[in-house]
């Protein structure tokens, strides 16, 4: 079962839809590094995917609520406006499409 600070780091990513990252085209890496830095007290690199799942990774386990963030919001889940898989490795991040005003 999760903890609550990864629980809360994915939510608030699916529930922003990464506004965190500026717009354009982003390698994993660099999502992770922006994530960090914003979210740090929600980042505990000491909490591996092995601590969490028992999948003998020793990548933190943050990585993993990313990617499944990341995932969810490009599948008929949660179809994002904002968020588009471009290939292996690569994120798009567009702004957010403006309603259109009925007059």
């Amino acid at each position: 079962m999760a903890r609550n600070d990864i629980h809360q780091l994915y939510e608030t990513l699916i529930n922003t839809e990464f506004a965190l990252m500026p717009r354009g085209s982003h390698q994993l890496q660099s999502v992770y590094h922006r994530v960090q830095t914003q979210y740090g007290h929600l980042c505990d690199d000491a909490y591996t995917c092995d601590d969490s799942c028992g999948t003998a990774k020793a990548e933190p386990e943050w990585h993993h609520a990313i990617r499944r963030a990341l995932d969810v919001l490009t599948t008929r889940e949660i179809r994002s406006a904002v968020v588009f898989h471009e290939g292996h490795g690569w994120w798009r991040f567009e702004p957010a499409p403006i309603p259109n005003a009925h007059h």
